[in-house]
């Protein structure tokens, strides 16, 4: 996820955001807050503190799950689990489709 903020980090219509999961999260391993979870994996896209609305909307079951959503609000690519390179760059080229232009 870091690796497509970075990639888009300059392009203000393209927008990278986690979804956190509270407490319950295990990835969370006794962290206090989304702050402390960021800080310590060095991450730099911003996070919503409750994911539970984007998991509901967009029907997450699991994560990790990468959604790519087009300017109208529609799923235009999405992937569930791991993210690995030829997954990653099919994220990324979905996104660059769906950028709005003018």
């Amino acid at each position: 996820m870091q690796v497509l903020h970075d990639t888009f980090a300059d392009d203000p219509l393209i927008n990278v955001l986690g979804a956190h999961f509270g407490a319950g999260d295990a990835r969370m391993a006794g962290r206090e807050s989304v702050e402390e979870y960021a800080e310590a994996g060095d991450f730099t896209y911003p996070m919503v503190a409750d994911g539970r609305g984007i998991a509901a909307a967009f029907d997450v079951r699991a994560i990790p799950c990468f959604i790519v959503v087009g300017p109208d609000g529609t799923i235009v690519a999405e992937h569930r689990g791991m993210l690995r390179d030829e997954a990653r760059d099919r994220l990324a080229d979905a996104a660059r489709a769906a950028r709005p232009t003018g």
